[in-house]
């Protein structure tokens, strides 16, 4: 092996370096364990004075009602409905005249921007 065995190890253990080491893990864990729950503290006396900032908002019992019947509305929910309105159809071809016209519009002003340009370059050099 490598120059040890079992019974040599356990013969050379130090016990009181072995319980020294068991105390302070132990030490360690509550040391841990208060602190979490101090930092637990911490937050709920802070998070509590937002609470006390919010208004409290009080929500009315939800009632259970049949599934598999719609619910009448009342006269009130009738009156306030809005009409269904069908869905246009798409005229592609108003679409693509208006995109035509944007794009030219745009050529133009780039058009006028270079000669406008040219002409200020023209009088520079003269």
């Amino acid at each position: 092996m490598h120059g040890w065995e079992l019974k040599d190890f356990i013969e050379n253990i130090d016990y009181s370096t072995v319980i020294k080491w068991v105390i302070i893990v132990l030490i360690a864990g509550f040391i841990g364990q208060f602190g979490k729950q101090f930092a637990n503290y911490i937050v709920e006396k802070f998070g509590s004075r937002k609470k006390k900032d919010e208004p409290v908002v009080i929500q009315a019992p939800v009632q259970e009602r049949d599934t598999m019947t719609p619910p009448v509305p009342t006269p009130a929910e009738a009156a306030r409905e809005i009409p269904v309105v069908e869905k246009e159809e798409r005229n592609f071809e108003a679409e693509r005249a208006k995109e035509e016209s944007k794009a030219k519009k745009k050529l133009d002003k780039a058009l006028a921007k270079q000669k406008k340009k040219e002409t200020k370059r023209l009088k520079e050099e003269a």
